[in-house]
């Protein structure tokens, strides 16, 4: 299996040409939604001050082996100084954040750690790792929010890392919360990028069998007794993820570019017929220019290139649906005959798709970006304020534990010396004591001979009765 130092070191040559490429150009965001010289002014912080961080990523560890666990703070601490660590000691550090994520610690994390990650590993370079992290919810519970989220589509849009940028943007629309103007409008251009610009991903080779063996090893492997499908988190193919992105945020705006999302999206996620039920519901408006012709071709290049399977195959439970040769067939009549009426009712808009999407997007970012960056300066504010205190608390709680167990250590002391000093003023006392604790009766010599002679007449009657 390939490892995942070499799926990045296949992305090294794209990424510097990229970067090349990007030199003296602007981000789609402006410049000045990074809010860097506020983000900076962070580390001026009591809290990082003398903090070296590659002996502080060593304390950490060794705190996990003797402790188990490490405080939320110690790993915000360690979130924002991670662009003083090393390269080569990030796959170190991911282990440390994926275990903190199995801790009960977890539960407390700071709302600034993910958001002081993402921004490090952008500023490293390390973008694939991070957008690896952020899928990987169990193992890592990296939940971007609306700014950071922002930044890093932002990013891999400039770097025309589309596929990873559409991934995002897909992780954002599972939470099902697209309520910031500006996530919406990236969201929804990041995933028309992607569907503009397909990339081939290879698959991984199947490790080798191993070597047949004459040992016979037993495994325990899992039992589902009720199969679940949840059609959502559940979700897996990235193509159907990408078509359920740009389904949900096509119904957030009704114009074409919205209603044209929506029908791809559908397409896209396996839901031909919702796909056509709307497609039928845009001829009854009065809308004349409903969706692109781009629409039309995508919708029919996705069911062409659908696997059918047999009809007692299509709904498995704890399966997605699939489709019959059948229904297949059914839905690509019902898509011609829609085409035609969609056309001759003048609903197909000539114009680009994707084209329209980038001006629209253009056009409107600019509108909520002040907004974004006002609230973004007071929330790094208030973190700062936070980890202060978070900090304070946390020596506050280790100094008290210090004083209890120094407490506790004299008291011992105290005890023992009392007990030596006091012994010989209580020593007719101890005796008195001792000897009337009840002791238990010993047997005289002669019942025990008895029992012993008892119990071998017994074993000899029962010999004779045998011979007998």
């Amino acid at each position: 299996m390939m490892s995942m130092w070499a799926k990045r070191a296949s992305k090294i040559f794209s990424f510097t040409r990229n970067l090349v490429n990007a030199a003296g150009r602007r981000y789609i965001l402006s410049e000045a939604y990074s809010c860097n010289e506020t983000w900076e002014k962070r580390l001026q912080s009591p809290v990082f001050q003398n903090v070296d961080v590659n002996d502080f990523v060593l304390k950490l560890h060794d705190k996990f082996e003797k402790e188990g666990s490490v405080t939320a703070i110690d790993m915000d601490i360690l979130a924002n100084k991670l662009q003083d660590v090393s390269i080569i000691q990030l796959d170190f550090v991911d282990k440390l954040f994926y275990r903190f994520r199995h801790t009960q610690d977890a539960l407390q994390i700071m709302p600034s750690t993910p958001y002081s990650l993402i921004r490090a590993y952008i500023d490293q370079g390390e973008s694939d790792r991070l957008v690896d992290i952020i899928q990987d919810k169990i193992g890592y519970g990296m939940f971007p929010d609306f700014y950071s989220a922002n930044i890093l589509m932002d990013h891999l849009i400039k770097m025309k890392n589309y596929l990873d940028a559409a991934r995002v943007a897909c992780e954002m629309a599972l939470q099902e919360d697209l309520s910031n103007e500006v996530t919406r409008l990236l969201v929804l251009n990041s995933c028309h990028l992607c569907l503009q610009n397909p990339v081939e991903i290879e698959e991984e080779e199947p490790e080798p069998p191993a070597p047949p063996s004459d040992e016979v090893t037993y495994m325990r492997v899992p039992y589902i007794r009720n199969p679940h499908y949840d059609d959502h988190f559940d979700l897996t193919d990235e193509d159907v993820l990408l078509g359920k992105t740009l389904n949900f945020v096509g119904r957030l705006q009704n114009d074409i570019i919205g209603r044209s999302s929506q029908v791809i999206g559908l397409a896209k996620y396996q839901k031909f017929d919702k796909a056509l039920a709307l497609m039928k519901q845009y001829l009854e408006t009065t809308e004349e220019s409903s969706i692109t012709e781009n629409v039309l071709d995508i919708l029919k290049t996705t069911l062409d290139k659908v696997e059918t399977v047999d009809p007692e195959e299509a709904n498995n439970p704890g399966m997605p649906k699939k489709l019959t040769a059948e229904m297949k067939e059914t839905f690509m009549k019902e898509l011609e005959e829609l085409s035609a009426k969609l056309k001759a009712a003048n609903k197909v808009s000539t114009e680009d798709l994707h084209k329209l999407v980038t001006d629209y997007v253009t056009s409107e970012l600019p509108k909520y970006e002040e907004k974004d960056i006002h609230d973004q300066k007071r929330i790094m504010e208030e973190w700062s304020v936070n980890r202060e205190e978070s900090l304070a608390s946390q020596v506050k709680r280790y100094e008290d534990t210090q004083k209890k167990q120094e407490l506790i250590r004299k008291m011992k002391e105290l005890r023992k010396k009392e007990e030596f000093l006091n012994y010989y003023a209580m020593k007719d006392k101890i005796l008195l004591a001792e000897s009337k604790v009840p002791k238990p009766k010993k047997k005289k010599l002669k019942e025990e001979i008895d029992e012993n002679v008892l119990a071998l007449l017994k074993q000899s009657e029962k010999r004779e009765k045998n011979l007998v």
